[in-house]
């Protein structure tokens, strides 16, 4: 029976379509972190134009103020125009009131540019998991396909083994079955397999003349020997199995006998055969255990 090692495939598609899931994730992340450096930039300068603004906001109230000042200092020599001064004092609570402006929008601009720092922040942690999970994903996918490929070697080589130890089973029953047709003079009669008394053979078969064991092995048949004794008068010598012919003054005796020699494997030649088959399969088990512990 072989033994069937189950290849990881699902679990190497798992870890491929993990892998390609993390890498959209890090696509998404890096995009969230570039949108949030540009929307920073702006912010900086918007931040920065603000700044401007109230920065000339103040110089415009100093200078109103040094203004007012000078109006306040002449105020008595400009008791018959009212109407300046009354510019002049607008003009000082108009410049409050852009100053006020502008330090509510800075102070907006403020709020803004910590969130998008924060979203900076938060789009680098996301950027840093992604990169994490990624290396995982990577990992994972290598070890699977490790594992996949010593199992594909391991079943190549077991697959290998057992091919041989058919190989020798098949010999060896062959073997077996050409010994035992030698021994009980199986051959072919009459389109069946008999053995040396002329009984049919159970389980085997002819085909094309030859003879099949139940393996469906071909097997050699055990060729009949004839020997002739000359019989003399009243003296004579009987075999089994033997039909007696006269002829003339004279009978011959002719007996049939299995061959036991013929065409037939030497005991030496099968066991040398078998040994060679064995040696090849240890070779075969010792080269699997040295890679298997190799990894």
């Amino acid at each position: 029976m072989v033994t069937k090692i189950k290849p990881s495939h699902l679990s190497i598609s798992r870890y491929n379509d993990d892998l390609k899931a993390e890498q959209a994730k890090l696509a998404t992340a890096q995009k969230t972190l570039d949108d949030a450096n540009t929307a920073l930039a702006k912010a900086n300068d918007k931040l920065n134009a603000k700044k401007q603004i109230v920065g000339n906001a103040q110089t415009m109230l100093k200078a109103d103020n040094d203004k007012l000042g000078q109006l306040q200092t002449t105020l008595s020599d400009l008791q018959n125009a009212p109407e300046k001064l009354a510019t002049a004092k607008q003009a000082v609570v108009d410049a409050q009131a852009k100053l006020t402006t502008a330090q509510n929008e800075l102070t907006t601009a403020t709020n803004e540019l910590n969130e998008l720092k924060q979203a900076a922040i938060t789009a680098q942690a996301n950027v840093d998991e992604a990169n994490q999970k990624l290396a995982i994903a990577t990992k994972n996918q290598q070890k699977a396909q490790q594992a996949l490929t010593q199992a594909k070697d391991e079943l190549a080589a077991l697959q290998q083994k057992e091919a041989l130890a058919k190989q020798v089973a098949e010999q060896q029953a062959k073997l077996a079955a050409q010994n035992k047709a030698k021994g009980n003079g199986y051959h072919v009669a009459n389109n069946q397999v008999v053995d040396s008394q002329g009984n049919a053979v159970q389980d085997w078969a002819v085909k094309n003349g030859q003879m099949l064991d139940p393996n469906g092995a071909v097997i050699e048949q055990a060729t009949p020997k004839t020997v002739n004794v000359a019989v003399n008068g009243t003296k004579g010598e009987t075999a089994s199995n033997a039909v007696v012919l006269k002829t003339g003054s004279r009978s011959a005796v002719q007996t049939q006998v299995a061959n036991e020699n013929a065409q037939l494997p030497q005991t030496g030649n099968a066991d040398s055969v078998l040994a060679l088959a064995f040696g090849s399969l240890l070779a075969m088990f010792g080269i699997g255990a040295l890679r298997k512990r190799e990894y």
